[in-house]
């Protein structure tokens, strides 16, 4: 891929990454200074939305169901979809978002290799940048849904 295209996908990317850790951060309450919470699914939590849970150890933001007089008021999500919402808690999501800037940084390494080394070598670092740059064309896929995406140029 062309130098200039390259450095559109990496734009591309950082910015989405940017946008999920800014989700996350506000989710996560880190803006106001409290302490940032885990999403658990509780099937037998009786709520409206998201409530805190504190325990021992932990505090958390439970994912609770409706149950009672206000079940019908307010519907909630079933505990399958509660179990998906707090598999992908904003800690889960600021994990991925440092992976993905992993990525990006090695095959930024990967592609800066001075002219200086040797051909056999130079071909085992082509291998390794072109397989990182496999890894950023799939990172990037993930955001094929948004409208900057280049499906035609960009898709693994």
């Amino acid at each position: 891929m062309p130098i200039n295209e390259s450095l559109i996908v990496l734009d591309f990317l950082k910015a989405r990454i940017a946008e999920d850790e800014s989700i996350a951060l506000a989710a996560t309450r880190a803006e106001t200074g409290e302490p940032p919470r885990r999403w658990v699914a509780d099937a037998d939590s009786y709520g409206i939305g998201p409530r805190d849970s504190c325990g021992r150890d932990t505090c958390a933001w439970e994912i609770a169901s409706a149950h009672g007089e206000d079940a019908d008021d307010h519907p909630l999500p079933a505990l399958t979809n509660q179990r998906h919402m707090a598999r992908w808690d904003p800690d889960r999501a600021l994990a991925e978002a440092r992976a993905k800037r992993r990525l990006i940084e090695r095959y930024e390494r990967a592609a800066r290799m001075p002219a200086s080394v040797a051909t056999r070598v130079r071909g085992q670092d082509d291998g390794y940048r072109e397989a990182c740059w496999d890894a950023i064309l799939d990172a990037a896929a993930v955001y094929a849904d948004h409208p900057d995406y280049d499906p035609e140029r960009w898709a693994p």
